[in-house]
C-alpha cells in the first residue's frame, strides 16, 4: 500500500469529453502513453491544444 496526498494524484480525463482536459503549454513535462504500448513514459509537450498534443519522447 502507498499513501499519497490528493494533490499528487491526477485523474485521467474522459476521452469523450475533451473539455475536462487541461491545456499543456510547450515545454511542460508530462507522462504519456507511448505509441504502440500501454506504458506511460516521460515526454515534453512540443505543441498542445486540448484535442491534439504533439509530444517529444526522449530517445
Amino acid at each position: 500500500q502507498y499513501k499519497l496526498p490528493m494533490g499528487n494524484i491526477i485523474p485521467f480525463p474522459k476521452s469523450n469529453d475533451p473539455s475536462s482536459a487541461q491545456d499543456f503549454p510547450p515545454g511542460k513535462h508530462v507522462l504519456a502513453v507511448y505509441p504502440g504500448t500501454t506504458a506511460l513514459y516521460k515526454a515534453t509537450v512540443v505543441h498542445g491544444h486540448r484535442r491534439v498534443i504533439i509530444l517529444s519522447f526522449p530517445s
